[in-house]
């Protein structure tokens, strides 16, 4: 099942921004057309998806945006090597209060207190 199509067409001295041929805005120049073709284009894509990190739903940008924000965060200080210096990695905590992994790590310390918020050590 696919979204609604949305295209660009002529229309007198303007551009039309249109959806399945029906004309929904017409602008004066094709660049203001084509921006407001690609913003209702990402407005439709956008769905609650489960994240792949936590389970929990969130507001997904498309099929290529799987995990929420506190697991983004979390997964960057990891990469980065951030989140294994405080404790984050790897011992399943992504800040979602769930993790990616459910095991337990005698050495790890307590979870952030604040969602997405990886506490630093100065």
């Amino acid at each position: 099942m696919s979204g609604p199509v949305f295209a660009v067409e002529p229309n007198g001295g303007c551009r039309a921004v249109c959806r399945d041929g029906e004309m929904l805005f017409a602008l004066s120049t094709q660049a203001l057309a084509e921006m407001k073709r690609e913003k209702l284009e990402r407005a439709a894509r956008r769905k609650r998806r489960p994240c792949i990190t936590c389970g929990k739903p969130f507001l997904s940008e498309g099929p290529h945006h799987r995990m929420c924000a506190p697991c983004r965060a979390w997964a960057s200080d990891v990469y980065q090597g951030d989140g294994i210096e405080n404790g984050a990695g790897f011992a399943g905590n992504t800040g979602c209060g769930r993790g990616l992994f459910d095991l337990p790590d005698e050495g790890s310390k307590q979870p952030p207190k604040q969602p997405g918020k990886v506490a630093r050590q100065q």
